[in-house]
């Protein structure tokens, strides 16, 4: 049943789109993708062309998307509010967000509008915007629900939460908390790199994850897992009220630190090193011994090869000389 909005398809899709408004996509998006592409003559050349594209409005969000994603967009709207209702009561914050939503319909389409190769979507909070790869989301149904809760987190944080007071790993590991571990960052790994990094000593700080994530696919990974890791750890630590007072503390004004020690009564600094200690448990040698499994068996595998032709080349050897003593006899 289509949502009760309205459709501007061919030339008004442009005239539509265009209310969005320009963007420093570079700086908005804190990575350096050329999202100017995006948002391109405040027409969004880069989402729709004036024929294909049509933008759906409603009163809590707008979605711009081609027609054959017709059925998929009209399943965004009437969740739209409940979302933003839900991610209200678990952040314990009040927010006015109207989401824009444009869906690429292809991987092609998506990093051309900026995506990139690991993410299935992104953000850009401070014009209200997401865009999803609906080529990655187009099966079960959940994931398309839950991606668009985590990047709504996203837009609601930073409108709450000035920039600055918002540390990039809080960002990320509460969008991941409140869509239910979710993440639009798909592993280039596939097993996890937390256990490995915490029992041999590699994590980063949390300082160094304060401003920006790192740009290399094995060190992204291990931000996102350790962000997701030490929100949870929060949670189990204070409660989910212990964060939302957390949360309401910084969107107050205060600096992690002092929200930190206002809020919970205790410094970042110590909650970080008892989250770390907890990671480096017992148990956890085996962890860092499990990441080394493949390399362990890949050296045994070469050893027993080179044993085994050696022992072929003894044997042969000592068919030859066989042969010949026979031969001299």
């Amino acid at each position: 049943m289509p949502h009760k909005g309205y459709y501007n398809q061919s030339g008004q899709a442009s005239k539509r789109a265009a209310d969005i408004g320009g963007i420093d996509a570079a700086q908005a998006f804190g990575r350096g993708v050329r999202l100017s592409i995006l948002l391109l003559a405040l027409g969004l050349a880069a989402v729709a062309t004036a024929r294909a594209d049509a933008v759906l409005q409603t009163p809590r969000v707008r979605i711009i998307h081609p027609p054959p994603l017709k059925h998929r967009a009209e399943s965004s709207p009437p969740t739209t509010p409940a979302i933003i209702a839900d991610l209200e009561r678990k952040l314990g914050l009040t927010f006015s967000i109207r989401p824009t939503v444009v869906t690429a319909p292809n991987r092609d389409a998506y990093y051309r509008l900026g995506g990139r190769s690991w993410f299935t979507a992104f953000a850009v909070p401070r014009k209200q915007l997401v865009v999803l790869d609906m080529s990655r989301l187009d099966q079960p149904a959940g994931d398309l629900y839950a991606t668009l809760k985590h990047e709504y987190a996203h837009l609601a944080l930073h409108q709450a939460i000035a920039h600055r007071r918002l540390p990039r790993w809080l960002d990320e590991g509460t969008a991941q908390w409140a869509s239910d571990g979710l993440s639009e960052y798909l592993p280039a790994v596939q097993r996890a790199l937390l256990p490995q990094a915490a029992a041999g000593g590699r994590l980063f700080d949390l300082a160094e994850l304060a401003e920006a994530f790192p740009r290399n696919t094995r060190g992204l990974q291990l931000a996102y897992e350790q962000s997701r890791s030490f929100v949870n750890y929060l949670v189990r630590r204070f409660g989910d009220e212990g964060l939302r007072m957390l949360l309401r503390s910084l969107a107050a004004g205060a600096s992690p630190g002092e929200a930190f020690e206002e809020t919970l009564g205790i410094r970042l600094a110590d909650v970080e090193t008892e989250w770390r200690d907890g990671l480096r448990g017992p148990g956890s040698w085996m962890a860092g011994l499990a990441g080394q499994v493949y390399g362990f068996l890949f050296f045994a595998a070469a050893l027993v090869t080179v044993g085994a032709y050696w022992r072929f080349r003894h044997r042969k050897r000592q068919y030859r000389d066989g042969e010949e003593e026979e031969d001299e006899n």
